[in-house]
């Protein structure tokens, strides 16, 4: 037996990455046998909507101000 765990940062690129592979399951089950894709219920986030959300996220935790943290990201780098 294979055990298969993936860990996934809040907010990170995993879950953009997950998305993805989501849509295209559903575009290529739709394209065999007639299966039914995704529903239209389901929105699709964007990757800067994503990191974005993940900059904020971590802003909060540090107790900054969102413009002020990504000013302090653009320093560090």
């Amino acid at each position: 037996d294979v055990v298969v765990e993936k860990p996934h940062l809040k907010g990170g690129i995993d879950i953009y990455q997950d998305q993805l592979c989501a849509w295209k399951r559903s575009a290529a089950n739709a394209g065999l046998d007639w299966a039914t894709p995704i529903g239209d219920d389901q929105e699709f986030h964007h990757l800067d909507q994503i990191l974005g959300r993940f900059v904020e996220d971590l802003a909060k935790m540090h107790q900054m101000d969102s413009f002020k943290f990504r000013e302090y990201l653009k320093e560090a780098a």
